[in-house]
């Protein structure tokens, strides 16, 4: 009569701080890197983190999206991700429970978008959990990479950057929107 225990996981988050001061030394003693090592347990079990975005304009804004099926929350938010000991609030708000495969904070306007199981969702702006479908010209299909072009066009430049600010979308099955 054996009964097999299962153990959830409980993933964290692993922040890497300082790295435009870290010098080349670090490449020679692994002990180095760990000093801006911070590790961010997050409120949630048995689920992975599938996607980490950082508010261009401010980096205490953080989202985390997540996978599994069956959970009650898939989007995570923090406004003080900087902090000693940041928190980490849902974001379900009305957002169908299910996987998040990816997001992203729009550098321009502060609305967060994310790449789901069904499509592109949107909220108007970090912590508020009001999303609409936002992919209608891809459909109902799943969304697993989201990337923001962020370079700008330098002046003077050749070849120039015209393409600052756009959003692309890689789906499962249906191409690159």
């Amino acid at each position: 009569d054996s009964l097999v225990q299962r153990k959830v996981f409980k993933p964290v988050l692993v922040r890497v701080s300082g790295i435009n001061s870290i010098d080349n030394a670090i490449a020679y003693d692994d002990s180095l890197a760990l000093q801006h090592t911070t590790i961010i347990n997050l409120p949630i079990d048995g689920q992975c983190v599938t996607s980490v975005a950082v508010d261009p304009r401010n980096a205490n804004n953080v989202v985390i999206t997540l996978g599994n099926y069956g959970n009650e929350a898939y989007v995570l938010y923090s406004n003080n991700a900087l902090a000693d000991e940041p928190t980490f609030t849902s974001m379900q708000g009305t957002l169908p429970k299910m996987p998040v495969y990816s997001s992203v904070i729009e550098m321009e306007t502060g609305k967060v978008i994310l790449g789901t199981e069904h499509g592109v969702y949107m909220a108007d702006a970090i912590g508020n959990a009001n999303w609409i479908s936002a992919g209608h010209a891809m459909g109902d299909v799943p969304v697993m990479e989201l990337k923001q072009q962020v370079m700008v066009n330098p002046e003077n430049s050749t070849p120039c950057v015209e393409n600052t600010g756009i959003i692309y979308a890689a789906t499962y099955g249906r191409g690159l929107f």
